[in-house]
């Protein structure tokens, strides 16, 4: 038993990692370190402006959901497509944030083309989705509930954005 914790309460004995696991978790804690050093995202947080380091952020986040797509797009069948879409949805509405913080920084408030290009660009996407998992009549009234929806959300931002100009 050696090194072996012994816990009283649960009545359990937590055996010590052999050698083998624990240079394995060694050498993935320095490679995961070395890979930290590299990383893009990471340099720039540490050096980068503001509108950089944004610029990076939307970039990573837009290869990321466009790795969730083609999961969902060549990946097997399953129940992780709703996870997929739903986490794509959720990177894409990422890249638009930072879109729309990118303009702000550098040109003030986004422009009403600017907005509606971002949410027409989003809600294609989320109807796309919802048509490779719902059937055509679901579909539709899906199509329909999110652009009403969407529609209106884009309105608050642009008279939001016109209100602090």
């Amino acid at each position: 038993m050696g090194d072996d914790a012994i816990d009283l309460d649960a009545r359990r004995v937590h055996r010590q990692p052999s050698a083998r696991h624990r240079q394995k978790r060694e050498a993935r804690q320095l490679a995961s370190a070395a890979h930290e050093a590299t990383d893009a995202i990471v340099q720039a947080a540490r050096t980068a402006s503001t509108v950089e380091l944004l610029h990076l952020q939307r970039l990573e986040v837009a290869r990321e959901a466009a790795s969730l797509r083609f999961d969902r797009m060549f990946g097997s069948t399953s129940a992780d497509t709703g996870r997929l879409i739903s986490r794509r949805v959720r990177a894409l509405r990422a890249v638009a944030d930072a879109t729309l913080q990118i303009h702000e920084l550098e040109a003030g408030s986004p422009s009403p083309v600017v907005v509606r290009r971002i949410v027409a660009l989003l809600t294609d996407d989320v109807v796309a989705a919802g048509r490779a998992v719902f059937d055509s009549a679901t579909a539709d009234r899906l199509e329909v509930a999110v652009r009403r929806r969407v529609d209106a959300c884009a309105d608050q931002l642009i008279a939001i954005g016109s209100s602090r100009s």
